[in-house]
């Protein structure tokens, strides 16, 4: 079986800029550039059925938890 030790996912451009010391300079306003759980829940299900193990998923973007269903 094939490894991957780390998939990350871009899953938002949009930042709040909140986070304490922060410098990451991004988008303010809300960017359409968000793509949808059921896309990550296919791209996931393909590597699954190519024998892929995945270890770490990591989640990033301007601010991921500004997607409202992230935890699903």
């Amino acid at each position: 079986m094939n490894r991957i030790d780390l998939l990350e996912f871009n899953v938002i451009k949009t930042c709040n800029l909140n986070c304490k010391g922060c410098d990451h300079f991004s988008t303010l306003s809300y960017s359409p550039d968000i793509i949808s759980l059921e896309s990550y829940r296919t791209d996931l299900s393909r590597l699954k059925k190519l024998g892929i193990e995945i270890k770490t998923v990591g989640l990033l973007g301007g601010e991921p938890l500004l997607v409202s269903n992230i935890e699903n």
